[in-house]
């Protein structure tokens, strides 16, 4: 009880301390986390008795005296009951806490999507990154008459005064950006101007203060440690994950070793004043029709893709978090079949007195499923608790649209850990309901 609540006071304080650095937090939550699940390793046997003896008795109640002796059972041994749940009480730990981050990072992306980007249509490459954007489909959109304001936004090897926007690879990278990006991205708190269209660069104000930059200072800019010359930051603005720590104009890299050597990322276009947005679309298909890649899509759909990737990550973590369950589908199996072994001559005389082979089944079959609902609702408050604290944490990283549960996803594991118990009592209920009444008895 004292390492649990050890574990919990760790985990809460980490969430708590906005001021503190996000490090520091994590590693409070991840000490807080190692020492919930140790405690509740320890702790569980005492905390099944209470619980494992209501889940059978609600269980229990339809199967009649079956149900009364399968929840009796169930807490006869509460150590080897809680040890044999703690594989599947990790499992959907994981799984839970998991999926709230999952969730919060599909909110938040849905949340840029609708507050940050204002473009009208959003053109991009393949969703794996195999082919990059071809540059050119920029220009030919930017021909048509409906066409009000296109940008591309890409990123270059380049540093500014020794910043880069992230790590890519050995070298490092930068955001850039050409035209007026303050048209088809929404930010707040601006000074001077985040128009893109000649040399300079624009920064977060955050950032800027951090490494001491300032609107309208020259700063050099450098490529593998080379330089390649000199750019003014002309805009700041305050947090905005759409344009990241800050983003540079690519007419400021014209004539040197770099010009031409951005992957562009996006191709952001707005339509002109009063311009039909369906046949909008229709004509930016058109334009970019020989540039077979390059995909049109609307913010929403933009969205929508993006958290598709999101869900396939996710995904690759549930098929590993897989194999938990499957060990405790094991663990269970192996606790049943030794119960039935030393409790065979208590069988055989339930047996003797006229208990019939299907109650002795669903009497296992019940005291399975009392153990894996048991050790699911246990892994759920762990994971739904942590869960809390990690996405709070990494509040400050941009995932501040707020905790998602997946509601959907937790009673779907909880009807899949009946499900696991069923399927885990198969043999040993088989076993248990053969076994020679006599015999037994003798």
């Amino acid at each position: 009880g004292v390492i649990l609540a050890l574990g919990i006071i760790l985990a809460i304080a980490g969430a708590a301390m906005a001021d503190a650095e996000t490090a520091v937090r994590s590693i409070m939550v991840g000490f807080g986390a190692l020492f919930v699940i140790v405690g509740t390793f320890f702790f569980s046997p005492a905390l099944s008795i209470p619980i494992v003896g209501g889940l059978g008795r609600i269980l229990g109640a339809p199967f009649g005296s079956v149900g009364r002796l399968a929840a009796t059972n169930s807490r006869r041994n509460p150590r080897r009951t809680a040890t044999t749940a703690f594989a599947l009480t990790l499992g959907i730990a994981l799984v839970t806490a998991i999926g709230m981050l999952s969730a919060t990072m599909k909110e938040a992306v849905s949340d840029l999507m609708e507050e940050q980007i204002s473009a009208d249509y959003v053109l991009t490459g393949p969703n794996n990154g195999s082919i990059t954007l071809p540059r050119e489909a920029a220009a030919e959109v930017a021909k048509l008459d409906n066409v009000g304001a296109v940008s591309t936004i890409g990123a270059n090897l380049v540093d500014v005064d020794g910043q880069s926007s992230f790590a890519g690879g050995p070298q490092s990278m930068s955001f850039t950006g050409d035209g007026n990006i303050g048209e088809l991205i929404v930010a707040e708190d601006i000074e001077g101007t985040l128009d893109l269209t000649e040399p300079g660069f624009i920064a977060s104000r955050d950032f800027a203060e951090s490494v001491g930059w300032e609107l309208g200072e020259v700063y050099p800019i450098s490529a593998a440690d080379q330089p390649v010359g000199e750019v003014e930051l002309v805009g700041i603005y305050g947090a905005n994950m759409a344009l990241g720590n800050f983003m540079v104009s690519e007419a400021s890299f014209e004539g040197t070793m770099v010009d031409g050597q951005g992957v562009p990322q996006m191709i952001l276009v707005n339509g002109a004043e009063g311009a039909d947005e369906e046949q909008l679309r229709s004509d930016i298909e058109e334009a970019v029709a020989d540039f077979i890649v390059v995909q049109v899509k609307t913010s929403s759909e933009y969205a929508g893709e993006t958290v598709e990737i999101i869900n396939v990550m996710m995904n690759i973590l549930y098929a590993l978090l897989a194999l938990a369950v499957i060990v405790a589908i094991i663990g269970i199996i192996n606790t049943l079949a030794l119960n039935v072994i030393e409790r065979r001559q208590e069988i055989g005389m339930l047996r003797a007195v006229g208990t019939k082979r299907g109650q002795v089944r669903t009497m296992i079959t019940l005291e399975s499923v009392q153990i894996a609902i048991y050790g699911a609702v246990v892994g759920m408050l762990i994971g739904l608790g942590l869960g809390w604290a990690f996405v709070t944490v990494m509040s400050g990283e941009g995932l501040d649209a707020g905790v998602a549960v997946p509601w959907g996803q937790l009673l779907l594991m909880l009807g899949g850990s009946a499900v696991v118990g069923v399927i885990a009592a198969l043999w040993p209920a088989h076993k248990a309901a053969k076994t020679p009444p006599l015999e037994a008895i003798t």
